[in-house]
């Protein structure tokens, strides 16, 4: 089985489990701080920790001077110790075919490989879309960057916002926001010697559209995943309905789960799904659920039975519990979510949060925006439960109009 996320049953960890007295104790620390230029700015999706303590991220921008200026990412590496080492730089201009923008993060194989996806460049796309479809590719240990697949639009789908999962084969999965034959995107396999297969195509009615999370994999081989429209949903403000769950079984056959209909029922689903051993699917979504400030709700953390039965655990409040949760969420042995969400909370700039269970939700931690980082985008723990994750922004005053090119940070028992 390959290290990077094959097979995932169920996205737990084995370390002693964090009550609410240890969250209290816990001690926040910034790792790094980007400065925006060569060193990458804006990180986006999950981070991956190897063996010796070591984060791989993703930065949308920084990195070069291609992309209009603003650069177009890159994928880095930083160290426990704080140190950070920019493996690979994308560049528009020097190599227009190898992609531009990667904000899903990636995975690793046993062979210390690193898998991910760009949202744009490609060249090769059948829409109009000014920066290209996107692709896949893999970066070796010696640094050595490879495109595995240039997306096409039409045929097999455009921007791959989610990261990838991958099989004990070699195959990797992952899914496509736009395009596809049917235009609401779609969910591809890509094997080792690069041949991709559609799947499923999202139609953009009652099947969903537009999915952005990561596909989780069960021990029988079926996927799941969300769609963040589509479905039918009408409660759901501006946009195209509110949203799916989806399951694809093992042959092939695309099932909804569950459809949002938004207000209490909750809003554009965006994370990753985590699946228990009973067969209880785990998510949140971006917005709905209980009045907030945000007239579209403040986002849920929801539990979904084998049996199709929904319930909130959680609605945020957009307080000082936070608003609009995002990001790779995760669950300790004795059912404690954690998680993050990307705004409000007692200083205003997004919190990371443990939710017991029962429905008690604990702010770990509440961002102050400035050094101490803003928007925090989904949490990863190592085998003692200390917890890392990443800032789109905030850390210093050299991007985003002074609100700071982002962080990483951990929160230490």
């Amino acid at each position: 089985m390959s290290r990077s996320t094959a097979a995932l049953w169920i996205c737990v960890f084995a370390a002693a489990v964090l009550s609410a007295g240890d969250a209290q104790a816990m001690h926040y620390k910034i790792l790094y701080t980007f400065q925006g230029g060569g060193d990458g700015s804006d990180p986006a999706g999950p981070l991956l920790l190897d063996q010796a303590g070591n984060l791989y991220g993703t930065t949308q921008t920084g990195g070069g001077e291609g992309c209009g200026g603003q650069g177009c990412g890159t994928v880095f590496r930083v160290t426990s110790e704080g140190s950070e080492r920019v493996l690979h730089a994308f560049d528009k201009n020097a190599d227009a075919k190898g992609g531009a923008y990667p904000v899903s993060g990636t995975i690793e194989d046993m062979s210390g490989n690193l898998f991910g996806t760009t949202q744009g460049n490609g060249l090769v796309c059948g829409y109009d879309y000014s920066l290209g479809c996107g692709t896949i590719f893999m970066l070796a240990p010696h640094g050595t960057k490879s495109t595995l697949y240039r997306f096409h639009g039409e045929a097999d789908g455009a921007i791959p916002s989610a990261g990838l999962i991958q099989d004990s084969d070699g195959n990797l999965y992952g899914t496509a926001q736009l395009g596809g034959p049917k235009g609401g995107g779609t969910v591809y396999k890509l094997a080792p010697e690069r041949t991709l297969t559609v799947l499923h195509a999202f139609s953009g009615g009652s099947d969903g559209s537009d999915p952005v999370a990561p596909l989780l994999e069960d021990a029988s081989g079926n996927f799941y995943g969300t769609t963040t429209e589509g479905g039918g949903g009408k409660n759901c403000g501006p946009y195209t309905d509110c949203g799916t769950v989806f399951k694809i079984g093992a042959n092939g056959t695309e099932s909804v789960l569950h459809i949002f209909q938004g207000g209490s029922d909750g809003t554009y689903p965006e994370s990753a799904l985590i699946l228990d051993q009973a067969g209880n699917l785990y998510g949140t979504t971006q917005q709905g659920g209980a009045d907030c400030n945000y007239p579209m709700g403040c986002g849920t953390v929801f539990k979904l039975a084998p049996d199709g039965s929904k319930t909130i655990l959680y609605a945020f409040k957009g307080e000082n519990d936070g608003a609009f949760p995002v990001g790779a969420f995760i669950m300790d042995m004795a059912g404690n979510i954690y998680g993050t969400t990307i705004y409000d909370g007692a200083r205003k700039n997004g919190t990371v949060f443990e939710l017991t269970p029962g429905g008690t939700l604990t702010v770990l931690h509440a961002f102050a925006g400035g050094a101490d980082g803003s928007g925090p985008d989904g949490l990863i723990v190592d085998s003692e439960g200390n917890l890392f994750g990443a800032t789109a922004s905030g850390g210093g005053d050299n991007c985003a109009g002074g609100y700071g090119c982002g962080t990483v940070f951990e929160l230490k028992r």
